[in-house]
């Protein structure tokens, strides 16, 4: 069973690699303190979940909400125009322009907010949508640089 939907599971393996190129610039390499290394690497490898997360989670789908709502509006008012334009079955055509236009804005705005749930925050690992997990990174990478600060004063 998998654990992900869609690219979540590369927020999982940018929290691996993090943790991985701290402890090789720490201890593999000897460059710097185990806590500075963990936190460059949580920093650096958060802030690149987050901002996949967003863009897959939440600029793109807007973007394509907004094409299809375009796209839809226009075609309904194209029924309009040719008169063949109904809300539903069992309902009577509206029975002026100005009905019209507001069964037809009625009908998109339905039609985005069903389209918006089916299409954010589709990329999650756990059902923890992808950018929150590279937040959640990004924070630990703050916890570890300021356990280093506090090491580095204190000792």
């Amino acid at each position: 069973m998998f654990f992900w939907t869609g690219w979540g599971g590369v927020s999982f393996g940018m929290l691996f690699v993090g943790f991985m190129v701290g402890a090789l610039l720490s201890v593999g390499m000897g460059l710097m303190p185990i806590a500075l290394g963990m936190a460059l690497g949580c920093l650096a490898c958060g802030a690149f979940s987050t901002y996949l997360g967003l863009h897959l989670n939440v600029y793109k789908p807007a973007e394509q909400i907004a094409q299809r709502e375009a796209q839809f509006r226009a075609d309904l008012n194209a029924d309009v125009e040719a008169g063949r334009f109904q809300f539903a079955p069992n309902v009577p055509p509206p029975a002026t322009p100005e009905e019209a236009q507001i069964q037809v804005e009625r009908w998109v705005e339905h039609d985005r907010q069903q389209t918006t749930l089916k299409l954010r925050n589709r990329h999650t690992g756990y059902g923890i949508p992808m950018q929150y997990i590279g937040m959640f990174q990004v924070v630990l990478g703050l916890a570890f640089f300021v356990a280093w600060a506090y090491l580095a004063l204190t000792t």
